[in-house]
């Protein structure tokens, strides 16, 4: 026993210097023990490439136009590897141009490359492209498609698209249930979900669905876009309604200077006096500048009317430096 002990103090000393290096050679071996490295099928591999080669030849050819090679490619890959989500986009176009319907072979995709795509930002990436191409009908089939079968949520990227898509539709009874449903799942509508709903009611000629729109966003705090108030009353004197959304809004929107312009023209087309200097008092008492184009239309209906105010609008623009076109 002193003999085992005498020796075994005599390898601790030699090996005392070295129990760093012993140390790391441990933590190696049970390393490659308990992880050892993936061994690289070349043949896995090799199929990797031939399906981003494939994807890569489907981004070309949708470039090209060539919807009847873009299909054929898309026959033999997707089964392999999972599209790239712009590549993904591509086929969909393609599919709807061609089929007229994706919910089946982009529900298979999505099912058979679950790792990859069951995620929001594919599935919104699809629903965005088949909102573009005005196929509301099935926007709503595919995004509950995506959430029953494939248990992808909606998040609020995605009730941007339905919305978007529906009110250009111009389909104001579903944006009204997809607003309930943003409440319900404890969700704010975003202010591109606003601007969004609002461009799609506005291409309908929608100005009711729009001002409820414009005013929830001024509600929530968020910057009403001057082009939408500017689309609205251009959209509503288009329809000769121009003074009734006025009276609507003017308590509670600021009118910005685009929608003013657009105003005012409405007025002196209509010669309505009374209102282009309404307009004017409420512009001038919101701290917004006249623009020249306003002047413009003000000297001229002021003019028709034989109206005094003419000379101190004519003063105004002088004092402000205006340039006085050659037409007024």
């Amino acid at each position: 026993m002193a003999t085992f002990t005498t020796l075994f103090g005599t390898v601790s000393e030699m090996l005392a210097p070295m129990w760093v290096e012993i140390s790391f050679m441990l933590f190696f071996a049970l390393g490659f023990i308990f992880f050892p490295r993936s061994r690289h099928d070349p043949k896995h591999k090799k199929g990797e490439d031939k399906s981003q080669l494939l994807y890569k030849q489907i981004d070309a050819d949708a470039t090209a136009n060539n919807s009847v090679a873009v299909l054929k490619t898309w026959d033999s890959v997707k089964a392999l590897a999972p599209a790239p989500l712009e590549t993904l986009k591509c086929v969909v176009q393609v599919l709807l141009d061609s089929k007229g319907d994706v919910c089946g072979e982009v529900v298979e995709h999505f099912a058979s490359h679950g790792r990859v795509l069951k995620n929001a930002k594919f599935a919104t990436g699809v629903l965005d492209v088949v909102a573009r191409a005005g196929r509301a009908d099935l926007l709503d089939q595919l995004a509950q498609e995506f959430k029953v079968k494939l248990g992808i949520r909606h998040t609020f990227q995605t009730y941007e698209v339905l919305l978007g898509g529906h009110a250009s539709a111009g389909n104001d009874k579903r944006a009204l249930e997809i607003c309930a449903e943003i409440n319900e799942s404890n969700q704010r509508l975003t202010a591109r979900g606003y601007s969004l709903t609002i461009k799609g009611f506005l291409k309908n000629a929608m100005v009711d669905s729009a001002l409820r729109q414009i005013k929830a966003m001024h509600q929530q705090g968020f910057v009403v876009p001057p082009f939408a108030v500017a689309q609205l009353f251009r959209t509503a004197c288009q329809n000769d309604r121009g003074v009734e959304i006025f009276e609507a809004s003017c308590e509670t929107l600021q009118i910005p200077q685009e929608a003013v312009i657009v105003l005012l023209e409405d007025c002196q087309k209509r010669n309505d006096l009374d209102l282009a200097l309404r307009i004017e008092k409420l512009t001038r008492a919101s701290d917004t500048a006249l623009p020249v184009s306003a002047y413009d239309s003000l000297l001229k209906i002021c003019v028709i009317h034989a109206n005094i105010h003419a000379l101190q609008l004519f003063k105004d623009m002088q004092k402000e430096g205006l340039r006085i076109s050659e037409g007024l």
